[in-house]
This record gives C-alpha cells, sequence and structure tokens, in this order.
C-alpha cells in the first residue's frame, strides 16, 4: 500500500503515467507526423480517405484526437466502443471515426463509398480497390513508426510536468539508461511502455532516476 506522501515526496500529485482525460492527454501529445501539412491536404481536397492504422498501443487514436481537437475541431468524431453496436451514418463535411474496425462490414463499406471526407483509425487498413482516383488517399502504419530516445525523453517530461507539484521545484529525472532498456524491451509499442513507466512510479528504483 502506498504511503500517504509517496508521490509528494518526488513533488508529483499523482503518478505521472496514470489516466489522463483527451485534454490533458493533448498537453503531453507529441505529434510523430506532420499534422498540419495533413491538415492543408484534407481540407483542399474535394474527398479523401485517411487512414492511421497499425497494431495497438502504437498511439494511433492519440494522434487521432490531436488531429480533431487541433486542427479540425468542426470536424464530426466519433470514437467508437467494444462491445457496443453502433451504426455511423455519412455526414456534410469531415467525419472522423476513431476504432473504425469496430463497425459491420456493411456500414464500413457505406461509409468508405459514401462519406465524401473520411478519417479514420484502425488495427488494419481499410482501403478499398475502387475509390476514385479523384479522392485524396492518404495512410500511416504505425506498426512502422519507429520512436527513438528523444521523442521517449520529451513523453516523460511532459507527463512529469503535468503531474508536478511544484514546477519550480527539481522534478524526477529518469536515467536514460533505463528508457533505453525499457525501447529494446517494447520497441514503437507505446501502450506497453507507459504501462512500466507507471508501475516504475508505484515504487520508484532510486538508482533508475535523479532527484
Amino acid at each position: 500500500m502506498l504511503e500517504i506522501d509517496h508521490y509528494s515526496k518526488l513533488n508529483l500529485k499523482y503518478n505521472p503515467f496514470s489516466y489522463l482525460n483527451d485534454q490533458e492527454l493533448l498537453q503531453v501529445t507529441l505529434e510523430r507526423i506532420n499534422l498540419e501539412r495533413l491538415t492543408k491536404k484534407i481540407k483542399s481536397s474535394d474527398s479523401c480517405f485517411v487512414e492511421f492504422y497499425g497494431k495497438k498501443g502504437r498511439g494511433k487514436s492519440t494522434l487521432l484526437q490531436s488531429l480533431y481537437s487541433n486542427y479540425l475541431p468542426n470536424a464530426t468524431f466519433v470514437k467508437l466502443k467494444k462491445k457496443k453496436h453502433q451504426y455511423v451514418n455519412a455526414v456534410p463535411g469531415i467525419l472522423i471515426i476513431d476504432s473504425f474496425q469496430l463497425l459491420s462490414i456493411q456500414n464500413k463499406l457505406q461509409l468508405l463509398k459514401n462519406q465524401n471526407k473520411l478519417i479514420i483509425s484502425s488495427h488494419y487498413s481499410h482501403k478499398i480497390p475502387y475509390f476514385s482516383k479523384s479522392k485524396l488517399y492518404e495512410k500511416v502504419n504505425f506498426s512502422k513508426l519507429e520512436i527513438d530516445i528523444e521523442f521517449l525523453k520529451k513523453i516523460v517530461q511532459y507527463r512529469i510536468e503535468l503531474a508536478s507539484l511544484d514546477s519550480q521545484n527539481k522534478l524526477p529525472k529518469i536515467k536514460h539508461e533505463y528508457l533505453e532498456s525499457l525501447i529494446k524491451d517494447y520497441g514503437n509499442n507505446i501502450r506497453a511502455i507507459q504501462l512500466c513507466l507507471y508501475n516504475f512510479f508505484l515504487n520508484p528504483n532510486k538508482k533508475l532516476y535523479e532527484l
């Protein structure tokens, strides 16, 4: 059981890698692709299909939320949930769907054919062979997006700063060697790395951080 002052001893309000709401998450999100350039393409096209796809835990949903909140706030955003039957209709303008793979095949085809501007995240690609050649098609395979030590350091820094009690005082600094070992063990699986860091802050190993 954690001591009452467990996190305050580290100059923290809570575990930096605990759950964050959408607004908090936007504060610590790093753009691994050029969302501004992608937005310009989307806005200038007559029709488009953009897909962020790849394995679980690679950051697809986070960047999709960032694209919506920071660049396309007037779009219609739908976040699908597991074990819940949902049907999404085509809408005027831009439609953004998180976890597109959860829709029925019929619903997917209806949207792929009829939605003028569609942006999705999914575990796998949904491009169909009879797209109009005039339609803008952009894809990002998150399974192939690597992360490096500098990227991970920034994630850790932003999370710790957000959770800080007093940003003017010293904050925990996780050692380079430990972060490197996480990348070596988990590759680009950001979710798995963040879970390790969550567990780390439950019982920090003093050999692995500085304060």
